[in-house]
């Protein structure tokens, strides 16, 4: 008779459920839920795709304007220092630059002047009062004035030169986003068009860069995701 688990009991090694046994067919209500299946993926992974490639271009053209602005600034003072060496009238400077806010360089009242203001003078009725007469500044109000020229020259350069490097930063990572976003939807579209023309494709990585292992949404592997296989 065998015992419970003999061979004199059960359906044998050929059984519905013998994992060696031939696999049955789809149904055709299954057939059409893996299509369903895989429609709903590939839209929501072309979504997400298109949404973070539209982000990635905004961050893109911010970062390049950015730059653009951080580096007229930086040439433009570059380029008043050379013609005052040189010994061309270089016209006064705007009373505020774009970016900078009214007033000076860090945007201190107009009264006040600031780092890239006028000076802060001593009133209407004081020495430079321009209805009296102006004294000839002394040996060593033309030294202070020497040094303070510098001195405001090497802070203005410092403060462009760290706002470019800053602004360049900003514009290559902008960059490599928008490479990395545009490789990943053309990549699934591309993917997409072989498998409409019959050619094979290879599967997908487990993980995608910047995305996560698993998935878009850093699903575990065995899970999966919207971007897993």
């Amino acid at each position: 008779m065998g015992g419970m688990m003999g061979p004199g009991m059960g359906m044998g090694p050929m059984g519905p459920n013998d994992p060696n046994g031939p696999t049955p067919p789809p149904t055709a209500w299954q057939r059409i839920l893996r299509s369903l299946s895989g429609v709903v993926m590939f839209a929501g992974k072309m979504s997400w795709l298109v949404d973070e490639n539209a982000q990635a271009m905004h961050f893109f053209m911010t970062a390049m304007l950015q730059l653009l602005d951080r580096a007229g600034l930086l040439y433009g003072e570059l380029a008043r220092f050379v013609l005052r060496l040189l010994g061309y009238k270089v016209p006064p400077r705007p009373k505020w630059l774009p970016g900078v806010g009214p007033g000076g360089m860090m945007g201190a009242p107009p009264g006040m002047g600031g780092m890239m203001g006028p000076g802060m003078g001593m009133g209407p009725m004081g020495p430079n009062d321009p209805n009296g007469p102006t004294p000839p500044p002394t040996a060593w109000q033309r030294i202070l004035r020497s040094l303070s020229g510098v001195v405001m020259f090497a802070g203005k350069m410092s403060w462009l030169v760290d706002e470019n490097a800053q602004a360049m930063h900003f514009f290559m990572t902008a960059m490599l986003q928008l490479l990395d976003r545009a490789g990943l939807l053309y990549g699934e579209l591309a993917r997409f068009v072989l498998r409409l023309l019959g050619y094979k494709v290879p599967p997908r990585p487990k993980w995608l860069p910047g995305v996560g292992p698993g998935g878009m949404m850093g699903a575990p592997p065995g899970m999966g995701g919207m971007m897993g296989p």
